[in-house]
């Protein structure tokens, strides 16, 4: 934490002439202060080289020293001003990705809310596809849902934007190579740059009317009597603008693994109802014919 001063630099055992050699500089005369922050703790050093009148003199030292002081709180302030920086980004991320995972919560809840206020199956298949593209931030979603032992595929389809129609087409066998790729591995897929040629997502994007940039997929599970892995469907969205992350995946997984629960729960809450319909229409239907008698 001293200053150095040498006055004739190749005659100095501090000196390293190698740096002269390799720059091609001649050194004549050196003066190094150190950089003490406002603690005294030394954080670097300053260093003059060949004063162009003279010598080093002590006066030029304290000058000196008192530039490096004012240098080392300035570089100092930087670094805290740097890390200050980097906590609030740090925390503005997390505060980022608490409020995605809350609103991804929500939209579960939505979901089993949605088992009992969707009007039919379409609307609830909607609300599915609508509710989980939104909350990832894509543009598009898409539910291939295939029966056990049937060759067949059911597709709906939907945009985020409330008053578009639900697309519902079938295909007689899935020529789609993202998705026979998923099938086989039976593992999710992010493709953030579409550049593969499937005509399953050309006959989707036809009844859409519009072109994918990048696809997230999800298997859905159903769980047979003879394979308890067997993929009984796929969920697809399309055209996130900053790209799919690997936080999108996981919570369509979720998403994904209650699809075929939340239908097949929908489909009993609609029995239940039309067996009670028909059991009011039956009970007033006696009640009729008994005044008549």
């Amino acid at each position: 934490g001293r200053s150095i001063l040498i006055h004739d630099a190749y005659n100095d055992s501090l000196f390293n002439p190698e740096i002269d050699r390799v720059t091609g500089y001649r050194t004549r005369n050196i003066l190094c202060v150190p950089m003490a922050n406002l603690d005294g703790r030394t954080i670097g050093c300053l260093q003059t080289l060949n004063k162009l009148d003279g010598d080093f003199s002590p006066s030029d030292e304290s000058f000196t020293l008192a530039f490096a002081a004012q240098a080392a709180v300035a570089i100092e302030s930087a670094y805290l001003y740097q890390e200050k920086a980097r906590i609030i980004r740090d925390l503005s991320h997390t505060q980022i990705r608490l409020k995605q995972k809350l609103d991804q919560l929500e939209v579960v809840r939505e979901l089993e809310q949605a088992v009992n206020e969707s009007a039919n199956l379409y609307d609830f298949i909607s609300a599915v596809i609508r509710k989980a593209v939104r909350s990832i931030g894509a543009e598009v979603g898409c539910l291939f849902i295939q029966s056990e032992g049937a060759s067949g595929w059911d597709i709906f389809a939907a945009r985020i934007q409330e008053g578009t129609p639900i697309v519902h087409y079938t295909e007689q066998t899935l020529e789609s190579t993202y998705g026979k790729t998923l099938l086989k591995d039976g593992k999710a897929l992010i493709v953030n740059r579409l550049s593969k040629e499937d005509n399953s997502l050309d006959n989707l994007s036809r009844h859409l009317g519009l072109t994918f940039e990048n696809l997230l997929a999800v298997p859905i599970h159903q769980p047979t009597e003879h394979d308890p892995s067997y993929s009984q469907g796929i969920f697809k969205v399309f055209n996130k603008p900053s790209g799919f992350m690997y936080e999108d995946l996981s919570f369509l997984q979720i998403i994904g693994a209650q699809i075929f629960s939340l239908i097949l729960r929908k489909q009993l809450v609609d029995a239940k109802k039309r067996s009670e319909n028909l059991a009011s229409i039956g009970q007033l239907s006696s009640t009729i014919i008994h005044d008549l008698k």
